[in-house]
């Protein structure tokens, strides 16, 4: 797949993400301290990680930042475990994404070349911020190099200049788990090797879990 010549580079950039899909198994959803956001470019990433008090004692649990503990079922779950099976990649200038920590922190992997990538990583009292800018030259950006995610077993986000990522604490119980992907700058997005949308300005997925009034969850996509 050939991508669209952007501000940052006037020659293409080729990424062949049907070849890229992760391979990555589901996890048990119950935090392990020390484990979390794991970096896979040739080496782990020192930095702040999410630990079992971040991501909730129980399996299928999500605690709210007011310390309150919310319980979802598998059942609430599985729209959005079926969600990151869905094999779909993303690719634009610049990514933002914005998810659950308590739930995606261990659904996301970071793929960065070394040498032309720089990693950052910031945690504050909302949770933890990881950004990945490419430095390279820009006629080099290529699959390999360019920063790129893979959310859950399905999902690859790809950037040709910064993507960011922040792992939100979750504030309220009414939307205990929540997904927003944010691709901007000649924005495409694809199945495989057929592409859906391409050249746009902006695109924007997710999905989340909103309470209803008789305090079942629902699923909403975007």
């Amino acid at each position: 797949m050939t991508i669209a010549p952007s501000r940052h580079g006037s020659l293409a950039l080729l990424l062949v993400l049907a070849a890229a899909l992760p391979a990555c198994q589901s996890q048990n959803r119950t935090a392990a301290r020390g484990g979390g956001v794991r970096a896979t470019d040739g080496a782990v990433t020192p930095g702040v990680r999410p630990t079992a008090d971040d991501a909730g004692a129980n399996a299928g649990g999500s605690r709210s930042g007011s310390g309150s503990e919310v319980s979802l079922t598998a059942e609430d779950l599985a729209p959005v475990d079926a969600y990151l099976k869905r094999r779909v990649w993303y690719v634009g200038d610049d990514v933002d994404v914005t998810a659950s920590q308590e739930y995606f922190w261990q659904y996301v992997s970071f793929v960065s070349a070394k040498g032309v990538t720089d990693r950052h990583d910031a945690e504050d009292a909302s949770g933890l911020t990881v950004t990945v800018t490419y430095l390279g030259p820009k006629e080099s950006i290529s699959q390999e190099t360019a920063p790129r995610i893979l959310i859950g077993t399905g999902i690859t986000v790809s950037a040709r200049h910064r993507l960011i990522v922040h792992f939100k604490k979750t504030q309220s119980a009414d939307v205990p788990v929540k997904l927003q992907i944010l691709v901007s700058g000649v924005a495409s997005m694809g199945r495989g090797s057929d592409i859906v949308k391409s050249k746009e300005q902006q695109i924007i997925v997710g999905c989340a879990l909103s309470r209803r009034p008789d305090g079942r969850y629902a699923y909403l996509e975007q």
